[in-house]
């Protein structure tokens, strides 16, 4: 059969983490941050109000 069209991809999960305030999505960047997660975009504003996705690659 051919080649798989996953094979030779990163797995990764991604996530969008959102708060109130600037102040809050920072705690929660934090706190993501020391569990493996790490920043994929910058901080804007969203329905929600301020938000960023965040990237987790798997082993």
């Amino acid at each position: 059969m051919g080649e798989d069209w996953k094979y030779g991809r990163t797995k990764e999960l991604k996530m969008k983490v959102y708060a109130l305030t600037e102040e809050r999505l920072m705690a929660l960047i934090i706190k993501h941050e020391v569990r493996g997660w790490t920043r994929a975009s910058e901080i804007k504003p969203c329905e929600r109000g301020v938000g960023c996705m965040m990237v987790w690659k798997r082993p």
